[in-house]
């Protein structure tokens, strides 16, 4: 799998309504969240802060741009993902891509 595989299977996740986004939201659903989804032009302070605080893998993947495209989140960096079968696909595509992760 790969960065493709993640971009053909991203806009189901949101329609599926797996895909979560803002912070206090994915504060308050943390124990539900499979992975997030930071985006390349995300500040390192958020990095730090996501890396730090979050209870699942924090993946650094594609761009902002590449989120409105497929998700069709304007201006959005961090996304969350619940736990679901889709969910489990798009993390196995990101880790199938160059990328930057963080273990819980």
């Amino acid at each position: 799998m790969s960065t493709e595989e993640f971009l053909r299977l991203a806009p189901f996740a949101r329609r599926a309504g797996v895909a979560v986004t803002g912070r206090e939201r994915l504060q308050r659903l943390s124990k539900r969240l499979l992975f997030i989804w930071a985006t390349e032009d995300t500040s390192e302070r958020t990095w730090r802060e996501l890396c730090a605080g979050a209870p699942c893998p924090v993946v650094r993947f594609l761009t902002s741009a590449e989120v409105e495209q497929t998700l069709g989140f304007r201006g959005t960096k961090v996304v969350g993902f619940l736990r679901s079968s889709l969910a489990t696909s798009l993390y196995r595509a990101c880790q199938g891509g160059p990328k930057r992760e963080s273990q819980p």
